[in-house]
């Protein structure tokens, strides 16, 4: 009988990891927007002198879900900025599709040289690719350092919500639980720093509720956000920059 009540727990774990192991398997077989090798490098019109802004980040930050540069995040991002302060913002994009904070950190970060502003859109990759607690609060801790010694702000977006169907439950429960882990871990480590010069944009917050009530925030895949759905974010980043302008 001892044996019967141990095993009984433990074949449901067994099972429910075998479930998780479809579904993450369905999940990444699925049809997604292709990659659109933006060379994300524009001005948006304004006052002198010109702003400098870097965004780094994921897929969400190279474009996919628009058919247009001047649709994508950072392009939106910039325009925000400029609508705000009255200044001409010169933006540069350096997100890769797939991107963890970690990529980020090691491969984009060192490609830009002094700015006013760089934001950061990243952690729903280290959502899905499971990164560790421990390695992602070292990544984000150092990636906030070093963009500090670059630009005299630094906006940090977190994780998106992923609440999409792309996700069957239980492991869209399973991700939306993680997701909701790192936003607070990355939420608590930018308030760590200098609040007049960091901040935290919680993506899959209040954020995501008002990309949950706009018409056409998805693209296609019903993963990654269409132009309306980027335009909630870049209202969101751009704000947050030019209040510590």
């Amino acid at each position: 009988m001892a044996a019967l009540a141990v095993g009984v727990p433990v074949a449901i774990v067994v099972a429910l990891g075998v479930v998780l192991a479809v579904e993450a398997q369905q999940a990444r077989s699925r049809e997604y927007v292709e990659d659109p090798d933006f060379d994300i490098d524009r001005t948006v019109p304004g006052a002198a002198p010109t702003l400098e802004l870097a965004v780094l980040g994921d897929s969400t930050v190279a474009g996919l879900g628009v058919s247009h540069v001047r649709d994508t995040l950072p392009v939106q991002v910039a325009r925000e900025l400029a609508r705000r302060t009255g200044r001409a913002v010169h933006v540069v994009g350096y997100g890769v599709s797939g991107a963890v904070t970690r990529d980020v950190l090691r491969e984009q970060l060192p490609k830009v040289g002094d700015v006013d502003v760089i934001v950061v859109e990243v952690g729903s990759n280290d959502v899905t690719h499971a990164t560790r607690t421990r390695a992602l609060e070292h990544d984000t801790r150092e990636l906030l350092r070093r963009a500090g010694t670059r630009a005299r702000v630094v906006v940090l977006g977190g994780s998106g919500r992923l609440d999409t169907h792309n996700f069957r439950r239980p492991l869209r429960d399973l991700v939306m639980w993680r997701a909701r882990g790192v936003r607070r871990l990355q939420g608590r480590l930018v308030r760590a720093q200098d609040h007049d010069r960091y901040g935290f944009v919680d993506i899959g917050g209040a954020v995501g509720d008002e990309y949950g009530r706009t018409s056409g925030a998805n693209s296609s895949d019903g993963f990654h956000p269409a132009a309306p759905g980027y335009a909630v974010w870049a209202r969101a980043l751009g704000r947050e920059a030019a209040e510590r302008l």
